[in-house]
């Protein structure tokens, strides 16, 4: 019969690390809609798919953050650094980039809107968002090592 101690020993070795190999914090699929996260240290974290929509991020530091699929709709991402980000199928409808820095980031078939605020020097993010949609098949494609 197992006791107590086998299951805490048991439920220890299940657990896993926040903290994926590349020194992030793993928050994919997190719903994060609406919240303060202003200054917020998310470098090299790992947001694929994570709901940021009404996210307050001014200033925040996503420095070569995974943000595949995320949802930043509204999110106010003014003087934010996304160097490096990999925002690549993100929704950007209706976003702040105000003062934001975008150098290196990855915006391919990221989606956005005509309420969608662009940083002051955009032509040093490669390649510009997409307007629309273009179409893929299966799950976003993982994010190439450097």
């Amino acid at each position: 019969m197992a006791t107590q101690t086998d299951f805490d020993q048991n439920a220890d070795d299940q657990k896993t690390s926040a903290v994926p190999e590349s020194g992030g914090a793993d928050l994919r699929y997190a719903n994060l809609s609406g919240a303060a996260l202003a200054g917020a240290d998310f470098r090299r974290a790992d947001l694929r798919y994570a709901n940021l929509s009404d996210a307050d991020l001014r200033g925040a530091d996503l420095s070569d953050a995974d943000l595949a699929g995320a949802d930043l709709q509204r999110a106010d991402l003014r003087r934010a650094d996304l160097r490096g980000a990999y925002l690549r199928y993100a929704h950007l409808d209706g976003a702040d980039f105000t003062g934001a820095d975008l150098r290196g980031a990855d915006l391919s078939y990221a989606k956005y809107d005509d309420n969608t605020i662009c940083p002051n020097r955009t032509e040093e993010a490669e390649p510009r968002p997409q307007r629309r949609w273009k179409p893929w098949l299966g799950e976003v494609p993982a994010r190439k090592q450097h």
